[in-house]
């Protein structure tokens, strides 16, 4: 199942910390592949949580763009749980990629990307400087049994189709937390269209041939409208910005089940198979008491409320990925230019 997409369309850096768990270095936000992309120099990094429970495998894609390559192996997509970081994924002088069991008992800051460890294996596909790369990092965390695959746009880089690997570096024998960025070896590296997956499900459950991620902004006005807007006469408009502008304008409620939802952009790459699709709520709550949020989804005049979130008193997103309706068929272009979607108080 999906858990997590991010084409870095909907941010600048003021933003990226209310998306990740941990940023490091304040990287930077420039043009990208289709629109927006991260930039990490100076031992910029980010780090989410993925998979808040812990999973056994995890499938990590994301574009790349080195400027440079390396002197000496550098690290750019590292995962661990709460605590250790287990794997990285490292590019060489040659442009070979190569995996690493990490030693690093952190699992945020600059220190997973700046260590090389225990070698699990070289690649033979051979990445240029300037160029973009498709590229997806499998990996099954175990003591004994752990498993590797790396693909470059598409392509299996055979080496790395490791089985049988220790890939467990302490803490627990799960994937939390991936984090992308770079160390001192690496110039810069921009990354683009990030997409985690892990293996449950009958979708979403591997590696993705190349995709991207398009964000799509509020329009018009829904067929709900019980949250009450800051200001203006429509709910769309006080919720439009990107980047977001947090206390400018808002929705705000301490009703009980009230439910407000708006329309949104038609899909932005028409004609293309979606995949996935996530809700990002941006929010806070004002005071120390309790506060429960559901995402909704209208599609055909039903409201479908999501998972439960709890906001904090700091501004930060909070996601729910669906991978397919919730009438639980495939996502279809047709019924995603036709629905709304908002939020409920559910406590």
């Amino acid at each position: 199942m999906n858990r997590f997409l991010c084409g870095f369309d909907d941010y600048d850096a003021a933003h990226l910390l209310s998306e990740f768990a941990t940023v490091t270095s304040s990287p930077t936000i420039v043009s990208g592949r289709t629109g927006s992309c991260l930039r990490c120099a100076n031992g910029h990094s980010v780090y989410v949580t993925a998979a808040p429970e812990g999973v056994a495998s995890i499938c990590v894609n994301v574009a790349v763009r080195f400027s440079t390559l390396p002197a000496t192996p550098g690290n750019f997509i590292v995962i661990g749980d709460n605590t250790n970081t287990h794997v990285t994924l490292a590019v060489n002088s040659s442009g070979t990629l190569a995996v690493y069991r990490s030693n690093q008992s952190v699992i945020s800051g600059n220190s997973p990307f700046a260590n090389i460890n225990t070698l699990l294996g070289t690649g033979t596909i051979a990445l240029l400087a300037n160029v973009w790369y498709w590229i997806g990092l499998k990996v099954t965390i175990h003591d004994s049994t752990g498993t590797v695959d790396v693909q470059v746009n598409g392509a299996v880089d055979t080496p790395l189709t490791l089985t049988g690997k220790d890939t467990r570096n302490g803490g627990t024998a799960t994937a939390v937390i991936v984090g992308i960025g770079q160390n001192v070896s690496l110039t810069s590296v921009d990354f683009d269209d990030f997409v985690v997956n892990d293996t449950s499900g009958s979708t979403n459950n591997d590696l993705i041939a190349d995709s991207r991620v398009d964000f799509h902004l509020p329009n018009a006005n829904g067929s709900n409208t019980a949250w009450t807007r800051s200001t203006g006469a429509d709910d769309y408009a006080v919720i439009d910005e990107n980047p977001p502008t947090d206390d400018t304008d808002y929705l705000s409620t301490s009703t009980l089940n009230a439910i407000t939802t708006v329309n949104i952009q038609d899909f932005k790459n028409s004609g293309a198979t979606i995949a996935a699709v996530q809700v990002n709520l941006l929010t806070r709550k004002i005071d120390a008491g309790t506060c429960g949020l559901a995402p909704v989804i209208r599609i055909d005049s039903t409201d479908n409320v999501g998972t439960q979130v709890n906001p904090s008193t700091t501004y930060a997103y909070q996601r729910q990925n669906y991978d397919v309706q919730p009438d639980t068929t495939a996502w279809n272009e047709t019924d995603f230019n036709a629905m709304e979607v908002g939020v409920k108080r559910v406590v």
